[in-house]
């Protein structure tokens, strides 16, 4: 009966003691995580290991996405200590110019030789700058110069017949 109680103790104790050193790892993107389309946006990708534990050699990768082009600056981190952060940048470029706002998904992962943790956001895409209003104004003068056409020729149907009546 002692033999098993050791044993079980000290098979709980070991477990604590290995759950006292998991790694958690949090991932985090800057705000606003919206961007222009056509536009080079640069947003800021933060990693903070939360554990007790350092993290050794962790692999940066972003899932393959056919409307954002993404680059980040350095996909590689040696080392993150226990309650210490690494920030690295993130260039995200719209593939094609869009006139109407769309959201894309991302994924990134963090991998390491111990353990990976996939972490999803979503980013706003929105259309080219000042794209509603070039369309509003190109209307606009397209209207005025319709309304001169036609004021222009009303008067000189309207001087032909005064010219005739005379």
């Amino acid at each position: 009966m002692k033999r098993l109680f050791i044993l079980l103790v000290f098979v709980s104790l070991c477990f604590s003691a290995g759950a006292s050193e998991e790694t958690r790892l949090i991932i985090n993107l800057s705000y606003p995580r919206t961007i222009r389309s056509a536009k080079l946006e640069v947003l800021q990708l933060t990693v903070t290991n939360d554990g007790d534990t350092a993290i050794n050699n962790l692999e940066l990768t972003v899932s393959e996405n056919d409307v954002l082009n993404i680059t980040l600056d350095n996909t590689r981190i040696d080392r993150i200590g226990p309650r210490k952060s690494a920030v690295i940048n993130m260039e995200i470029s719209d593939t094609d110019p869009r006139y109407f706002p769309t959201d894309s998904i991302i994924t990134i992962r963090a991998a390491s030789g111990e353990f990976e943790k996939d972490q999803t956001f979503r980013i706003t895409i929105k259309p080219v700058e000042y794209f509603w209003f070039r369309i509003i104004i190109c209307v606009v003068i397209a209207l005025v110069i319709l309304l001169a056409i036609v004021f222009i020729r009303l008067n000189r149907e309207e001087t032909e017949n005064d010219r005739e009546s005379t």
